[in-house]
């Protein structure tokens, strides 16, 4: 009904409070600490040089040796220490671990266990060609990541190698298509039970990705199944008792079916000491919505 707004009585409204206001905490702490520094920032930038080095303990000849002796045993020293990542260790690690490695692996660790150590007639065929399996993507991944090392390093041929190596993602995604979705998706389900948030299906996990907003409600379960007006607004925002006063004469003299939203009003009004409009407003014609 235009002018007017709706609530639902719900019973778990404290909880959705109470959730809301740890997540309104966590960023009002973060707020804080910005404005903490902007502040600082601030502050410095209006103070002069003199009281700049007197709070920071220094001047312009800098600290002295005793002072960064100080300063490098209590804070340690003002360096970052890079450690050679793309080790030949480093590209075997990341050959065999992967998603599509780790799940072949669990298939293999099931089949192993049903097919040798359960079964009586022991069969190590499936279990032997899923292991394989394994062990030859990864041969090809590290040769295939070391043939563009090579070529960086020896070639020094920039190009060439950017184009093999997109040429090289783009023949194995489709491939590895189905399994990147389903990882993916299963990490979305992680990350949304950690927000107390069940996924049923991992399909509906590509919905929420596009979603930045969901409103969620279950009547009668969980709520009293009851309609409430709380607010009816002009179309300033303001309260304004015409609007209710209307509302209450289309819903109260309309011949149709009255639903839930015409008995809120109704109720509302009555409430209001509206029922007087009953006696002083006669029904001339009707005319239906349209939708």
């Amino acid at each position: 009904m235009p002018g007017t707004t709706f609530d639902k009585r719900a019973k778990t409204q404290y909880n959705i409070k109470k959730f809301q206001g740890g997540a309104q905490y966590e960023k009002g702490k973060t707020e804080e600490k910005q404005k903490g520094v902007q502040k600082k920032l601030q502050k410095h930038s209006r103070s002069s040089v003199d009281d700049l080095f007197k709070e920071f303990n220094t001047s312009y000849k800098g600290l002295s040796i005793v002072d960064i002796d100080d300063k490098i045993a209590e804070y340690g020293k003002n360096s970052i220490e890079i450690k050679p990542r793309n080790t030949w260790l480093h590209r075997l690690k990341n050959a065999f671990i992967n998603p599509f490695n780790i799940v072949l692996m669990l298939v293999a660790v099931i089949t192993f266990v049903f097919d040798v150590i359960i079964a009586t007639n022991k069969d190590y065929a499936t279990f032997l060609l899923i292991v394989g399996t394994v062990i030859i993507s990864a041969v090809i991944s590290l040769l295939q990541e070391t043939k563009l090392i090579i070529n960086l390093l020896t070639k020094n041929d920039w190009w060439a190698s950017l184009v093999f190596a997109i040429t090289i993602a783009v023949g194995l995604t489709p491939e590895m298509l189905p399994v990147i979705m389903t990882t993916t998706m299963d990490k979305g389900a992680v990350d949304m039970s950690k927000k107390k948030t069940i996924v049923k299906r991992i399909s509906a996990i590509q919905t929420f990705g596009q979603m930045n907003i969901l409103c969620t409600d279950k009547t009668g379960t969980l709520t009293e199944n009851e309609i409430v007006l709380e607010k009816y607004m002009d179309v300033s925002g303001k309260e304004n008792a015409k609007v209710l006063k209307h509302a209450f004469l289309n819903s109260y003299f309309q011949t149709g079916l009255k639903n839930l939203i015409d008995v809120a009003i109704i109720a509302r009004a009555g409430s209001e000491k509206m029922n007087v409009f009953k006696e002083k407003y006669v029904r001339e014609d009707e005319i239906p919505f349209d939708f």
